[in-house]
């Protein structure tokens, strides 16, 4: 890399065997889903091997073809905008802490061999209220302030008094 500017972005595939950044490798599955491009041309655009761009291409199929499945909207090869993914994802962070903790996963009443780490309980405690919102199982808590009227309709306040 050029010594001028230190904060200069590298180019992406600075380094032949660094990993793609992920803004890179959804680019280039949006390429490889367009198909606008060879192999060869792939490997020029991101310095890398014609090798490499195949290989990433047999590696990712399930994502290049949801992109191509999609008409090329990037969201189909992102996981993480996968709902159920999402929660999957969150289920076995909760499963490893678990493990971590001594609890049990079938029956988280029944803690086994069990170890005191606060960090590791809130952790917890954090993802599974995160999949609780995923869920739409939170409710929302507002507060009001100011004055609430309530009015009857087809009753008279004042004969009431």
């Amino acid at each position: 890399m050029a010594q001028g500017n230190r904060n200069a972005i590298p180019p992406v595939g600075y380094g032949k065997r660094s990993h793609l950044p992920a803004h890179a490798r959804l680019q280039l599955m949006l390429d490889l889903a367009n198909g606008e491009y060879t192999h060869k041309q792939l490997a020029v655009k991101y310095d890398r091997s014609n090798t490499t761009i195949s290989q990433f291409a047999v590696r990712n199929k399930e994502e290049i073809d949801a992109i191509k499945a999609a008409k090329g909207e990037a969201m189909a090869a992102l996981w993480i905008a996968n709902k159920a993914k999402r929660v999957a994802t969150y289920q076995a962070d909760v499963e490893y802490l678990e493990k971590e903790l001594g609890i049990n996963a079938d029956n988280p009443e029944e803690v086994s061999n069990k170890k005191d780490n606060p960090a590791l309980v809130r952790a917890r405690a954090l993802l599974l209220r995160s999949v609780a919102e995923e869920l739409g199982d939170l409710t929302v808590k507002q507060e009001h302030t100011g004055v609430v009227e309530y009015r009857i309709i087809g009753v008279d306040m004042e004969k009431l008094k």
